[in-house]
């Protein structure tokens, strides 16, 4: 029998086990990553670029220079205190006492001096008696300035009962907006440090160059009616569409709608941001949230163009006419008809309303209403008016529908409302349709004489120096 081989075992070298010591262990997994973390942190900020501390300076000057003018409140003639202000169209007026519809305030007819910090050149404007008699804003420079109440024998500083900061924008001219900003402030251009702080909330305005909003624009055209709307405390609760004549043939809303375009195009055509409250589909209201008014307000339109056609019994009476609020002047207005009757068929109307000096230039009617202020009769010039013409507050509608998004707002649209033609006379009627383009270009070309696009052309500045 074969005889058995049996092999020799094999033995494996066990390998002893270590138990962790984890009290000893977990502390040292803790330093090293504090001590990673730390590496890390450290080459973080030794990669991020030093941070850059920006302080302020006036044009032309250091930031030192600035800050010495800055804190110095410049009282040596005496101070002014300020309670309120309202921006209307580009013109703002300055009040001693809170705004009051119908109240003149101690500083209209007075001069308002404002000193560029930077240098030292002065502008006095005087404010008149009309909302569009303020200070023009967008004629200051650039530039940081004082504000003052001027007099041949003293210039007193002018200051706020309150810490104020507010922004305006100019309309565009030739591609320029000016951003112009109301601050009434202890310390506005160096809060971190107190000891430059004011001892008044001192009154300033900064203009700089700054591109308008994407929301906002400088005029809004408005083709009148084509809304359900409310006058006073009363709805109509259908679409009106203003006159109609020639047996509904010549419906008013559709008519204004026409040359209210040509007035956009050609405005727009000129550089200036232009939108209109309504299409030929959709009835848009006066009042209201997404009404004509609450367009203007938010769009913080300067300007505000209601178009319209006029109709009578009486079927002799012809020709155009502007009307604007009581509360401003006729010079827009007057711009406008002048426009009209210089470059088209159209003749003056002749109407003088409530005893204006000149014909077919006529004031918005005043009513008092039971809340015993006088306002403009026409919404669709005092509402779109802003503070300055009491928006919001004639009539139970207006303080529902425009009170809460009028509260607080300190400006409002130089608004004007242009009757072009009477549809009751025959030779205005037969002549809109072959004429209204003309006419609509003539209102544009008034519109832009009237607001001086070229005004920061240095051609054009030095002609008025």
């Amino acid at each position: 029998m074969a005889s058995q081989i049996r092999s020799k075992p094999t033995y494996l070298k066990r390998k002893r086990r270590r138990r962790i010591n984890w009290g000893v262990l977990i502390p040292l997994l803790v330093l090293l990553f504090a001590i990673g973390y730390g590496a890390t942190t450290l080459v973080l900020k030794w990669m991020e670029p030093e941070e850059v501390v920006y302080e302020y300076s006036l044009e032309g000057l250091t930031v030192e220079e600035s800050k010495a003018l800055l804190s110095n409140a410049n009282i040596e003639d005496g101070e002014y205190k300020l309670s309120d202000y309202v921006l209307y169209g580009e013109s703002l007026t300055l009040y001693a006492g809170m705004y009051d519809l119908g109240v003149k305030d101690p500083l209209l007819g007075k001069s308002i001096m404002c000193r560029n910090l930077s240098t030292g050149s002065e502008y006095v404007f005087y404010l008149g008696n009309k909302l569009d008699e303020g200070i023009p804003i967008y004629e200051l420079p650039v530039g940081v300035y004082e504000v003052y109440v001027s007099s041949l024998m003293s210039n007193e500083r002018m200051y706020m009962e309150k810490e104020t900061f507010e922004e305006f924008y100019t309309v565009t001219r030739k591609g320029v907006n000016h951003r112009f900003s109301l601050i009434a402030d202890t310390n506005y251009f160096y809060s971190d440090d107190e000891t430059l702080n004011l001892e008044k909330p001192y009154l300033y305005f900064m203009v700089e160059d700054a591109e308008l909003p994407a929301e906002y624009y400088d005029i809004i055209i408005d083709p009148g009616h084509f809304a359900y709307d409310c006058y006073a405390d009363s709805c109509y609760g259908y679409i009106d569409n203003g006159s109609v004549t020639n047996n509904g043939k010549f419906i008013e809303s559709e008519a204004v709608y026409d040359v209210s375009l040509v007035v956009a195009k050609e405005l727009a055509l000129a550089g200036l941001k232009v939108t209109i409250t309504r299409d030929d589909v959709t009835p848009v209201d006066m009042y209201g949230v997404g009404g004509r008014v609450h367009k203007s307000i938010t769009n913080k339109s300067k300007y505000f163009i209601s178009n319209h056609l006029n109709a009578i019994n009486d079927t002799r009476v012809h020709g155009a006419e502007v009307w604007h609020s009581a509360y401003a002047s006729t010079t827009f207005a007057e711009t406008i008809l002048n426009s009209l009757v210089d470059n088209t068929i159209l003749v003056a109307s002749g109407n003088i309303g409530g005893g204006n000096p000149i014909p077919s230039v006529i004031s918005s009617t005043v009513s008092t209403s039971k809340y015993g202020k006088p306002f403009d009769g026409f919404m669709m010039i005092r509402e779109p008016g802003g503070k300055g013409t009491c928006a919001g507050q004639l009539s139970e509608a207006a303080i529902e529908h425009n009170g809460p998004f009028l509260e607080g707002v300190n400006y409002g649209a130089n608004a004007l409302l242009i009757e072009y033609i009477y549809m009751t006379n025959k030779n205005d009627a037969a002549n809109w349709e072959a004429n209204y383009e003309s006419y609509g270009k003539a209102v544009a070309k008034g519109i832009i004489d009237y607001l001086k696009l070229d005004f920061y052309d240095n051609d054009f500045i030095e002609e008025q120096e």
